[in-house]
């Protein structure tokens, strides 16, 4: 199975009601409730989750296994490749490919007609920058390391 969106994903939203008070708010309290951000961040991801890891995964394990196999080929022909040859070490475990190559084995066309090459790199160097923020590492937004 792979992603196929149909003629409706583009009219598709993601909907969040918030609403003061709760199960434990009294009827006749007069006070305000306050929104605690960091429990609704929290709610959202949560259920965004659940819905895209459980409900509704677009990677499905015949994809996982696609995709790995992609890469698995995509190394192979990089490590191979006379051009590469001298950039790559034949006894390291791992092999880096341009980012723009990892588009290309991680997305099939339809799913590239979605998520342009400049989309998927913002959302990259996106989450480069909190990697960064919290590891504190460095993280290359030009290649991705990928195991050989």
């Amino acid at each position: 199975g792979t992603f196929r969106p149909t003629s409706d994903y583009n009219s598709t939203v993601n909907v969040i009601l918030l609403r003061t008070g709760g199960p434990s708010a009294s009827a006749s309290s007069t006070t305000p409730s306050l929104l605690d951000r960091e429990l609704v961040a929290e709610h959202i991801r949560s259920s965004n989750d659940d819905w895209f890891q459980r409900q509704n995964p677009m990677v499905t394990p015949t994809r996982e296994t696609d995709i790995r196999a992609a890469f698995t080929r995509a190394c192979q022909k990089r490590t191979h490749d006379d051009a590469n040859r001298e950039r790559v070490d034949p006894t390291s475990p791992t092999v880096s490919l341009p980012l723009a190559e990892c588009y290309q084995v991680l997305f099939n066309d339809e799913e590239r007609s979605y998520l342009t090459l400049d989309f998927f790199t913002q959302d990259w160097e996106a989450f480069c920058r909190t990697d960064n923020e919290t590891t504190g590492s460095a993280s290359d937004t030009q290649s991705s390391r990928l195991e050989g």
